[in-house]
């Protein structure tokens, strides 16, 4: 109606205070509620209807007129998209209607931007940028995005360093406050930064990343008593060591501090130092005894004896006095030895070995010492010559032996 007056219509207006106050504030009213939600030249047509019915240069109009180019530069950063700069005017203004136009054209810029991140990769970035909205501000749009962020940034360093921010986190619990699947991605982030706060030897941090572990899965869990054992292998110590000692207590008292884990939490000095010098002082001289021992074995009775030179002597003497000794059939050089022997009990070479026992046999039953009286000359006489035929006998095996692996044929 304000655009269809008549000139002399505007002026009956402006000759009217209290209306034109009332018209001056329901025309910025919808300036701000436009300029908020829509684009500028969708709502120029109010500030045309405010220069015609309000008095040129009044503070109404310039107002009004103010949120139109406070829209427009907004509309020029987000163009280029530097939202850096768009925050930078927004801390800038001071009317509470030009901030209300920036921070609403701001968070369509950062979700813009945030969603440029999250396609190109960086999820850390993404979730800084929605950081950036203010609570006020949120929308459906800014929960999506910093889910789909949280997502991405399961594992590495990334994570740790974003929720370094206390932004980062609110709107980390504000997504969780509607999406559960959030909780269990925030349970692992937090359990990162605590383990990360630990070898940072920094207790507090890590006592308060715990904490919101345990909030979101309480205990008993057998995870949660894990994340305690990691906490006291992984604290060198300060205030990390005192933080990791009271989760060594929390492990006594829900008994989940196993033997093994309780000999590697030894190892580390949860228990005082005595007993793990104790077990390295007893390794050590174990390992050396064993290599004394090792030593000592080389050394001694494991030794290869060397015979010494009279002993190689005195062995070569008693060799050479068998050969002298007549009941040593040795081979002549007139004969073949194995032939010789053989006819010794009236064999020949193509005897076979069942032949030689068997006749080997019947001479030593005919010339055995029982069968003649001691000290007479036919008991000596049959005595050497049994001798000689198991000598003869011994000889022949032996021979045989050596042929072929025992197997003879003169063949």
């Amino acid at each position: 109606p304000v655009l269809e007056a008549t000139p002399s219509e505007c002026e009956e207006i402006r000759a009217l205070p209290a209306l034109e106050s009332a018209l001056a504030a329901a025309l910025k009213k919808q300036a701000l509620e436009k300029l908020t939600t829509d684009t500028v030249s969708n709502a120029s047509w109010i500030v045309q209807a405010a220069e015609r019915v309000l008095i040129p240069g009044s503070e109404p109009l310039k107002e009004i007129r103010k949120l139109f180019e406070v829209a427009e530069a907004a509309d020029h950063h987000s163009a280029s998209g530097d939202h850096r700069a768009l925050r930078l005017v927004i801390e800038k203004e001071e009317s509470s209607a030009a901030r209300a136009i920036l921070l609403s054209r701001s968070v369509r810029l950062l979700h813009r931007v945030a969603q440029a991140s999250l396609d190109g990769g960086d999820a850390t970035e993404s979730i800084l940028l929605l950081a950036e909205i203010p609570p006020e501000t949120r929308t459906d749009v800014t929960r999506k995005l910093a889910a789909d962020a949280l997502v991405k940034l399961q594992g590495g360093v990334a994570p740790l360093l974003a929720l370094e921010s206390s932004k980062v986190l609110e709107l980390a619990i504000w997504v969780e406050e509607s999406d559960a699947g959030v909780k269990e991605i925030l349970v692992g982030l937090f359990a990162n930064r605590a383990l990360e706060a630990v070898r940072k030897n920094d207790g507090a941090e890590a006592s308060r990343a715990f904490v919101e572990v345990v909030k979101r899965r309480p205990d008993p869990n057998d995870l949660n008593d894990e994340l305690r054992f990691q906490f006291a292998m992984g604290a060198d110590g300060g205030s990390a060591r005192a933080f990791s000692l009271g989760r060594v207590e929390e492990l006594k008292r829900t008994g989940a501090l196993t033997l093994s884990r309780k000999f590697r939490l030894l190892t580390q000095g949860y228990f005082g130092w005595f007993v793990p010098l104790l077990f390295i002082v007893s390794f050590c001289t174990l390992i050396v005894s064993l290599s004394l021992l090792a030593t000592r074995r080389v050394s001694g009775s494991f030794r290869v004896p060397i015979p010494s030179l009279s002993g190689i002597r005195s062995k070569l003497n008693s060799r050479a006095s068998k050969r002298n000794d007549p009941g040593y059939l040795a081979p002549t050089e007139k004969s073949d030895e194995y032939s010789e022997l053989l006819s010794y009990f009236g064999l020949e070479d193509s005897s076979s070995e069942a032949q030689i026992k068997k006749a080997y046999r019947s001479a030593i039953k005919a010339y055995h010492p029982d069968h003649f009286t001691s000290g007479t000359p036919e008991s000596e006489a049959a005595a050497d010559k049994f001798r000689r035929m198991q000598d003869a006998y011994d000889r022949i095996m032996q021979i045989r032996s050596s042929w072929f692996g025992g197997r003879y044929d003169r063949g």
